[in-house]
């Protein structure tokens, strides 16, 4: 199970990266569908798929 979760992080991190106009809200969304739980604020999350703990720490300002 934990590299199916990391498949489909991989996947819609993929997608994200190609977005041009991917924005905290967008990324937010796709964590809050993909996971299990999910903590933090914007900007920086830490979510749980299938008892594999995932963080993520953006910067809106530096295109991060």
């Amino acid at each position: 199970m934990k590299k199916y979760a990391s498949l489909v992080l991989m996947i819609c991190l993929s997608y994200a990266l190609q977005a041009q106009d991917m924005d905290n809200q967008k990324l937010y969304s796709i964590f809050y569908t993909i996971s299990d739980d999910i903590e933090g604020e914007m900007g920086r999350w830490q979510f749980k798929i299938d008892s594999t703990i995932f963080i993520c720490m953006t910067d809106e300002y530096n295109n991060r």
